[in-house]
């Protein structure tokens, strides 16, 4: 993408044509339910579409599969489960499983239930492998679950596809989720036992304890290169 601030305000043009000529077509209001939300940072109005879509055509798996996706940003990760397995069963020959797979992992992932999650993260790459979403959250799955080999191979391959990927630029490349994200993020760290959980995962062999699977921080070098200049030489 060359400019992501052009490309975005297309998408949400887009979206908001097929909700506009769309306003009786389920599968233009699960679309277009889907880019608002995901696109235009609009998760209020992409659900609406997204339940309208389902009042239309309750069996429709692309309206399931989409709410199932922006439901697990938005902090419900148990009916985004759910809304994601209704969509697998109408539709198991789906083209879209993989994405089905995606949300179902990334839901478990924002839950806490890192072993349910890495399942379905790994179902997610083989069906779509270049996927780079289904990467992250197949190596953030995996290295919390104390595999650090297979973290490792995803993070490698998520940094084939994406060499900018860094902690230092994570902030700008989630901002335009943030209406999605962050709920699900807060609802995480509020728990009584969020840091306790995240201390077993770098001893069981997390983040921390591989280099690999720390990605570079442009400005934490720069801040230990102030502090080693400003050491007293002896």
């Amino acid at each position: 993408m060359t400019d992501r601030a052009q490309e975005l305000a297309e998408a949400t043009r887009w979206a908001r044509k097929a909700a506009d000529l769309g306003k009786d077509d389920a599968v233009a209001l699960s679309f277009a339910g889907l880019a608002f939300g995901y696109a235009a940072g609009d998760p209020a109005t992409g659900l609406a579409l997204i339940d309208k879509a389902l009042l239309l055509n309750p069996n429709l798996a692309a309206a399931w599969t989409a709410s199932g996706f922006l439901r697990a940003f938005r902090g419900d990760p148990d009916l985004a489960i759910e809304h994601s397995a209704r969509a697998m069963r109408f539709s198991p020959l789906d083209p879209l499983m993989f994405f089905m797979h995606h949300s179902t992992a990334l839901a478990q992932l924002l839950a806490g239930r890192h072993e349910e999650a890495w399942p379905a993260a790994d179902m997610a790459c083989r069906e779509r492998p270049n996927y780079l979403s289904a990467l992250r959250v197949a190596a953030a799955s995996h290295a919390l679950s104390g595999h650090p080999h297979e973290a490792q191979s995803y993070i490698s391959r998520a940094l084939e596809l994406d060499p900018e990927l860094r902690i230092s630029n994570l902030t700008d490349q989630l901002a335009r989720f943030g209406p999605l994200i962050w709920p699900s993020i807060s609802m995480r760290c509020e728990r009584r036992d969020c840091r306790n959980r995240s201390r077993r995962s770098s001893r069981a062999g997390g983040l921390s304890r591989y280099p690999a699977l720390r990605l570079a921080s442009p400005a934490r070098s720069r801040a230990r290169s102030r502090v080693l200049r400003s050491t007293p030489q002896r």
